[in-house]
């Protein structure tokens, strides 16, 4: 059953990962149809972070009252109508609302997929059910990308849909999945837990294995029940800020304000025009290799899966941080020589980016905030790091159009490059090791 309830719940990072990746195949497509000001070409790429924001508040709501498993369905449905809608319109205002109600269902799954993975997992695989849940992003970037690279392939749009119509409409099929299999998901055992439910939580953990009075799901229970501040208590948003909490929330919101920083959504919504910037002359030699970036965006967060219960967050944030500056350094040669011919260089910096990303600030923000909060306080704690990422997300993805246009790409990156360096910096001074603590107990080590 725990298998079966992980591979629906990950669709929700599928969903994310697909709808951000669609938008850079789709981009020159509608740029040539309806004629886009950079402006307004950020506007419409942008629409999907800024739902993504109001969805996260949403989100703060909804995960305490109505409970994880109804939120994830609300957002299921709301997949379902935003494919719909962006697979059947001409119009871009219709466009732009049918991005902002899927971005509005992405921002509902962003802090509750991974906040539900965190409340059925055992301890020693918590880290590999959340990283599965990225890895599962990263797939659906993947797919996105080569969605896009088949459909513009076709040398002319269907009698009735266009080629971006298509690309848009396809994330439907997995949003139906994700829908239809979480009726069949049970609540949450610590959400059950919040609301004094004990005996049904135990029957939750029971039936995702928990084998009885020594092993996981009992003592999650006992530690609930002894704590009652972890069962009875409620957590305010000012609270956040008091003394308990302020480092947690601290470090929730700058994990998220350096991974945004570091460039990974300049890339993902835009790289077949970064990818012309360094020198690839042809569209279509553009989307394969963005396609090839997704190649190994999703490759690498395969091992990673093993390499957080392994090795552990702290490690891999504080190697992998200044790997991606590097990655980024070299990406930028070719720009800095102002030399075409070097374009497959710069190519292989990105490749080298999202590798690294993958394996450490990409995923691992996630793992951190689902883990760090005590339980009364996890789902507003996790809305604030998911706003901070949506905030970010929105404004570099809005206003990137218009700096390439001002100031070129080249100190574009010299901003990411920097917020890497910063990164580690910040990481060695503040990153806890949350590796095999029980979840109960891990906002003790920010006490030490």
């Amino acid at each position: 059953m725990l298998i079966f309830i992980t591979g629906i719940v990950v669709l929700c990072g599928f969903l994310s990962g697909y709808n951000g990746g669609v938008v850079s195949g789709a981009y020159s497509l509608l740029v040539q149809q309806f004629h886009f000001t950079p402006f307004l070409g950020g506007v419409v790429a942008s629409a999907l972070p800024l739902g993504g924001l109001l969805g996260s508040i949403f989100a703060s709501y909804s995960s305490d009252h109505m409970g994880r498993r109804t939120s994830i369905l609300i957002s299921a449905s709301l997949f379902v109508v935003g494919a719909l809608m962006s697979g059947t319109t001409n119009h871009v205002e219709t466009l732009i609302i049918a991005r902002f109600l899927v971005g509005f269902a992405t921002g509902i799954v962003t802090p509750i997929g991974p906040q539900y993975l965190s409340e059925i997992a055992p301890p020693l695989v918590r880290g590999r059910m959340i990283g599965a849940y990225q890895m599962m992003t990263s797939g659906g970037v993947l797919s996105a990308y080569v969605a896009n690279q088949i459909i513009s392939g076709i040398s002319a749009d269907f009698d009735v849909i266009n080629r971006w119509q298509l690309m848009f409409a396809l994330s439907g099929i997995p949003a139906v999945v994700l829908l239809v299999g979480m009726l069949f998901a049970p609540r949450s055992p610590r959400w059950l837990l919040l609301r004094g439910r004990n005996q049904d939580a135990r029957e939750v953990f029971y039936m995702l294995g928990s084998k009885g009075a020594e092993d996981w799901g009992e003592k999650a229970v006992n530690t609930a029940i002894n704590e009652e501040r972890s069962t009875r208590g409620t957590c305010r948003w000012r609270d956040l800020i008091g003394p308990e909490l302020r480092s947690i929330t601290i470090f929730a919101i700058a994990i998220f304000v350096i991974q945004q920083l570091s460039g990974i959504n300049v890339v993902i919504y835009y790289a077949p025009q970064i990818l012309s910037q360094l020198g690839f002359a042809l569209h279509e030699t553009s989307l394969l290799a963005t396609t090839s970036l997704g190649v190994v965006m999703f490759l690498t967060s395969i091992p990673a899966l093993f390499l957080f219960d392994k090795f552990g967050r702290r490690s891999l944030l504080i190697i992998g941080l200044p790997l991606c500056g590097f990655a980024e350094i070299l990406a930028m040669v070719p720009v800095y020589l102002e030399n075409g011919e070097l374009a497959w260089l710069g190519a292989l910096g990105l490749c080298l980016y999202m590798a690294a990303f993958a394996l450490s600030i990409g995923p691992l923000p996630w793992i951190y905030i689902a883990e760090i909060f005590p339980v009364q306080a996890r789902a507003k704690g996790m809305v604030i790091g998911v706003m901070t990422n949506w905030i970010f997300n929105f404004g570099v993805v809005l206003m990137f159009p218009v700096l390439i246009a001002s100031f070129g790409i080249f100190w574009m990156f010299a901003m990411f490059i920097t917020t890497c360096f910063l990164g580690m910096c910040y990481a060695v001074r503040y990153a806890p090791e949350t590796k095999g603590v029980p979840i109960e107990q891990i906002q003790q080590l920010f006490r030490k």
